[in-house]
């Protein structure tokens, strides 16, 4: 039994805090008292007068293999962070075969962090999970990507019939198994070769089962419009499956989309997540054309880099001198931000380059930037990682500020770590609250709680209310955005499932936390 007093109750809901105690039994909240003493009973600990929120749910993250390592979670425990959904953007590590698996994980995104790997099947790898025992909370999401690889491991175009039955399958299964989504990642390899049937194919089968369908769109640019309405058109009836993943407006030129894109989200009633930054962080593959990979195994893409047909290609489309057929599922970065904002942070060879601009990486040795581009992902095989500075940060706030908003950290793990890995929440709660006003804190904290427990069909979860899990942040005035990963945040005490993760501001290896599945803690989309 522990009692939390003198603390500002900020309730997830969206109502006024309030000062009060909070008396947790077990893994849930056993008396919430305003202004009064809940118990004498117990270990008490003294808020100092901080606020004591739900903890924080990230849904938005690349965190898949992450729990296999020490300390793997600490970065988004300090954060606040509780529960977290996983095996986005049509990315994952499950199902992959045996036989696969060697090539799978060079070429995983989120990188190889060298975990234990022996499952095939997608129930296989909740199973891994459960063994090693989880230091939060984790929502796991069907991953379409690797799904469509898993039945069609040479397929770089439509499937056929008998692939497409096999996808369907495939994503039943990850759905019996108790997936609570399926995602897509538009842009990336393989899914950037799924047709309309594909695709409605994948959207019928989760509103069927009563599933969220998370997108990464096909263009978040110049077509992030026609982008959208295409989800939409997807969707149909059940407008309520679909969620628009790290919801941003790349390229100045693209900036006024954004209202365009907000009344289609408020007719629809659509949700989205975002992280409070305005660069992101992605693989230097999705620089390059589509059509590069047509009818090809990435190795025998990356063979043909060092041709000159090929390097004049790319160096037409990413000049602009070209364009691509409309629909194409591709954002042209260095047209749209510059070479200068695009920045190397992660490769396994070259790692001088690490921290060093496209711009300047090309410059200093005397060629332009798309051969730079070609030569180093030729000799990387294809493996790095790049962040890119894409918008204002007038259009990150305004985005946040929308009633459809939730927060994602879009964490990838390794490198020269992307900030919104360790610092999304804090951010949002020290900038965008304390420091600039931009919302109140009651209203902050339910974007960040009860608002995507709600979407996400989590039970007694997102809120601080008698009965519900004691999943629960304590942090003050100086909770921030650290200046590095290694730099603390401020953040006091964090309980999962009622046990201490962080205790007085001390990383503890506890491990509380619960696969949320379908039918187990998530519900997917809310029934009405």
């Amino acid at each position: 039994m522990v009692r939390i007093s003198n603390i500002v109750i900020v309730d997830g809901t969206g109502a006024p805090p309030y000062l009060g105690e909070v008396l947790v039994t077990g893994n849930r909240i056993a008396r919430v008292r305003r202004g009064g003493i809940c118990s004498d009973e117990g270990v008490t600990i003294d808020g100092g007068g901080g606020f004591l929120t739900p903890g924080f749910i990230d849904t938005h993250s690349h965190t898949d293999l992450a729990p296999f390592l020490e300390e793997g979670m600490r970065q988004k425990i300090m954060q606040g962070i509780t529960s977290e959904v996983t095996g986005v953007c049509g990315l994952g590590v499950a199902p992959v075969t045996a036989l696969e698996r060697p090539g799978f994980r060079r070429r995983l995104i989120f990188g190889d962090p060298g975990a234990p790997w022996n499952w095939e099947r997608f129930d296989e790898y909740l199973s891994a999970l459960r063994t090693r025992r989880l230091e939060h909370n984790l929502i796991p999401f069907a991953p379409h990507g690797v799904l469509r690889q898993f039945v069609a491991p040479l397929s770089t175009g439509p499937l056929t019939t008998n692939e497409r039955d096999a996808l369907t399958q495939a994503l039943e299964e990850c759905f019996a198994a108790g997936a609570v989504g399926v995602s897509m990642g538009r842009i990336y390899l393989p899914a950037l070769f799924a047709d309309q049937d594909e695709l409605q194919r994948v959207f019928d089968v989760a509103a069927a089962h009563g599933r969220m369908v998370a997108v990464h769109m096909r263009s978040e640019s110049d077509e992030i419009v026609e982008a959208m309405d295409e989800l939409i058109r997807l969707a149909g009836k059940h407008p309520e499956v679909l969620h628009v993943s790290h919801l941003k407006v790349i390229g100045e030129r693209n900036s006024a989309k954004l209202k365009e894109l907000f009344t289609r989200i408020d007719h629809h009633g659509l949700s989205f997540d975002q992280y409070p930054f305005n660069f992101g962080s992605t693989t230097l593959l999705s620089l390059i054309p589509p059509h590069i990979f047509a009818h090809k195994s990435l190795p025998e893409v990356l063979l043909t880099l060092s041709e000159e047909s090929v390097i004049q290609e790319v160096e037409l489309i990413l000049s602009e001198a070209r364009s691509l057929p409309p629909g194409t599922p591709w954002d042209n970065l260095p047209a749209l931000v510059g070479w200068e904002n695009i920045v190397i942070t992660d490769l396994q060879h070259e790692t001088s380059l690490i921290g060093l601009s496209m711009a300047k990486a090309s410059a200093d040795r005397g060629i332009s930037p798309v051969r730079f581009l070609l030569g180093l992902l030729q000799r990387e095989g294809g493996n790095v990682r790049m962040t890119d500075r894409y918008m204002e940060e007038q259009l990150v706030e305004a985005i946040f500020l929308h009633d459809g908003s939730m927060v994602g950290t879009d964490s990838l793990p390794g490198g020269i770590p992307h900030p919104r890995n360790y610092g999304s929440f804090p951010k949002i709660i020290n900038d965008f609250v304390f420091k600039r006003k931009l919302i109140s804190l009651e209203s902050a904290v339910a974007k960040m709680t009860s608002v995507p427990a709600r979407r996400l069909g989590l039970t007694d979860r997102g809120v601080i209310r008698e009965g519900a899990i004691a999943d629960l942040a304590l942090f003050g005035p100086d909770f921030h955005l650290p200046r590095s990963e290694s730099e603390h945040t401020g953040l006091r005490f964090l309980f999962v499932g009622g046990a201490m993760k962080v205790a007085d501001g001390e990383y503890r290896d506890i491990r509380s936390g619960s696969l949320l599945l379908q039918g187990s803690g998530a519900g997917g989309v809310p029934q009405s």
